[in-house]
């Protein structure tokens, strides 16, 4: 009897475990609550006529024949997520982005405790983030962007210790951004901007040693930026924090944005040459002083990009501020453009060494003096300079009372005035020949 007994259990638990059928039964679930395919991809392809490990956006294991991966990013879809999906135990990527799925999340998302790879991005979710997110042990990339979500970060979501990749930009949350953060050791890049979040920095983002990209801007993030995170200087590539009410002097960062902010000090303290600076924009602040030449004495990647017979492109957007004569030696130049500032003083005839410059702006400054003559200048049409009055020589009609140029190394520097109402930018990019 105890014998019979056991086999009958033990063929009832086989049956109720979930397999091939569960998944396709969800999936149908998940099809009924799609009111609109556009491109009738769901409604001719997802039949019971056709294997499920063969239906459009589905992949199986080919251990278990378990549905893996489930992708209809891209389909134009509208509906909403049912609770069935919850039965996709063996999933491990779920990707629905760029579609018009709306609702909330619904708790029975948590079965899916294999999870790796969530993509929500680009739909119409709304509400919280539930704290019980925290439970997808697995999880290494998080993609919410572009929602309605609101509400604020849950703290749980530092329980995600092998998170790679956070982005929660473009949606609604506010509060701050939670001090638990700090714990995921894996994170590469943290998508935060766009919302509506509050209060500091929290310290602990500097124990995130694997970091890569920090993106904050758009917010309303106060106080002064950790000083920590100018020692994360191996593994962060782009700090961008503008756009928020941050305060404070930035003597150790050197790769950031901070534009439209309130930081002050002397520009020309920071004990920093910006080496491999890809971009750096201290616009709309209360930076004083002069921008050293030091700044762009050093740079290591133009050298490098020329000894590896690449093809390096320049562009530099100065707003206010100096134009130091070692820009005469960024030979691959193309785009100078110092429009619409305070600048005063003479063109340095260093500029004339820029052999494949092709845009120069100059417009709309102070400058003043004989326009340097010869080579690319020879190219520049009047709207190169127009609105600097103290300017004169071709291709401008006003004439000079001499022509004898002024060295440039008496007008190295231009002063950056206290208040700043332009942008300070220099970028460059690497194009493989």
């Amino acid at each position: 009897m105890f014998l019979l007994l056991f086999a009958t259990f033990g063929t009832t638990f086989s049956a109720n475990l979930p397999n091939i059928t569960t998944d396709e039964s969800a999936l149908l679930a998940l099809k009924s609550h799609i009111t609109h395919d556009p491109h009738n991809i769901l409604a001719t392809n997802w039949s019971t006529s056709i294997s499920v490990c063969n239906w459009i956006g589905v992949t199986c294991g080919s251990k278990h024949h378990r549905v893996i991966a489930l992708d209809l990013s891209s389909m134009d879809l509208t509906g909403t997520i049912p609770s069935h999906l919850g039965n996709l135990s063996s999933l491990a990527s779920l990707d629905v982005s760029d579609n018009s799925f709306h609702g909330s999340l619904l708790i029975e998302l948590t079965n899916l405790h294999r999870l790796k790879y969530l993509n929500f991005c680009n739909n119409n979710f709304d509400g919280e983030i539930p704290s019980w997110f925290g439970y997808f042990a697995q999880l290494q990339g998080l993609l919410l962007y572009g929602n309605n979500f609101t509400g604020v970060i849950p703290f749980a979501l530092g329980n995600l210790s092998k998170l790679e990749t956070l982005s929660l930009y473009n949606n609604n949350f506010k509060g701050q951004i939670p001090i638990t953060m700090g714990n995921l050791s894996n994170l590469k890049w943290l998508y935060l901007y766009n919302n509506s979040l509050s209060g500091q920095i929290p310290s602990s983002i500097c124990n995130l040693s694997s970091l890569k990209v920090l993106c904050l801007m758009k917010n309303s993030l106060v106080g002064e930026i950790p000083e920590c995170i100018g020692n994360m200087s191996s593994s962060l590539s782009h700090i961008d924090l503008e756009n928020n009410n941050f305060h404070g002097n930035l003597d150790k960062l050197q790769v950031l944005i901070v534009r439209s902010n309130k930081f002050y000090g002397q520009v020309d303290s920071y004990d920093v040459t910006f080496a491999r600076l890809p971009i750096i924009d201290v616009s709309y602040n209360n930076f004083s002083g002069y921008l050293p030449t030091k700044f762009f004495e050093n740079l290591h990647d133009i050298r490098e990009g020329n000894e590896k017979k690449v093809e390096p492109k320049y562009m530099i957007d100065t707003s206010t501020g100096p134009t130091p004569t070692s820009l005469g030696d960024l030979s691959e130049l193309e785009s100078l453009d110092l429009s619409s500032n305070k600048l005063r003083g003479r063109i340095p005839t260093e500029l004339k060494a820029l052999g494949f410059l092709e845009v120069l702006n100059l417009s709309q400054n102070s400058l003043k003096g004989l326009i340097p003559k010869g080579k690319q200048f020879d190219t520049f049409t009047n709207d190169s300079y127009i609105g600097n009055p103290g300017l004169c020589g071709l291709p401008l009609s006003k004439s000079c009372d001499t022509d004898a140029e002024i060295p440039a190394k008496f007008v190295q520097m231009l002063m950056m005035t206290t208040n700043c109402n332009g942008s300070f930018l220099y970028y460059w990019g690497m194009d493989v020949g």
